[in-house]
């Protein structure tokens, strides 16, 4: 069998909605965007405090179709719950078996735990917002690397950042233009710390100075 995991980024508008060969998983948001034509499930692992808005509660059942959710809730007619302690103990001791960042990674991880899929299909998860770069792509990167050795064939856009690098560490050198482009970013990064700590004496002198003046303030009013 054959799975999509449907993201927000670009590429979801290349999803094969339309071969019925391919089921898809999507995040709860995708279903918001016009380029999503399909999804047989989606997922939404957030909270209470994000799920429980009443727009995205009715946006949910609007949709129709089942919803995973951390548990099954009443006011989702077809979610159902994610079987997390089941997956966690499925993968053993496989030392990230509770590494999950993002919803994405769940989805991958539920996927290899229900041991249904030869492919797999990453389209609109690339991974290259602040956010994803530097709190989610190493969990995705783990999964996809798990599914690898199970022997699932993963695929992953050009555009997706995941698992791609510019060089070959040790064997690739970089590009002048990197070189240099690397060298300014270093020198931009010194001189922002230098003006964060110019930055950190300019508002401890405002503060010291702030307190002076309601202290006269406060003599003033007192024996005028």
């Amino acid at each position: 069998m054959k799975l999509v995991l449907l993201g927000t980024a670009d590429t979801m508008v290349q999803a094969p909605y339309d071969d019925r060969t391919w089921e898809i998983w999507a995040c709860q948001t995708a279903i918001t965007y016009p380029a999503c034509k399909r999804a047989d499930a989606i997922f939404e692992l957030h909270d209470d405090s994000y799920w429980s808005d009443p727009a995205i509660i009715e946006r949910i059942n609007a949709w129709g179709g089942p919803v995973w959710m951390q548990r099954q809730v009443p006011q989702i007619p077809k979610s159902q719950a994610l079987p997390l302690d089941e997956m966690i103990a499925s993968f053993g001791d496989a030392v990230g078996a509770r590494y999950y960042t993002s919803t994405i990674a769940l989805m991958l991880a539920f996927a290899l735990y229900r041991g249904e899929y030869d492919e797999i299909a990453l389209w609109g998860v690339h991974m290259e917002t602040a956010e994803e770069w530097g709190k989610q792509r190493s969990a995705m990167e783990y999964w996809v690397g798990v599914a690898n050795g199970r022997g699932v064939k993963v695929h992953v856009p050009r555009e997706s950042s995941l698992c791609r690098s510019a060089t070959v560490y040790g064997y690739d050198s970089e590009s002048a233009l990197m070189s240099e482009v690397r060298r300014l970013k270093d020198k931009m990064g010194a001189g922002l710390v230098n003006i964060k700590g110019e930055l950190d004496n300019v508002v401890q002198k405002f503060h010291e100075q702030n307190g002076a003046i309601r202290a006269l303030d406060y003599i003033s009013r007192k024996f005028s």
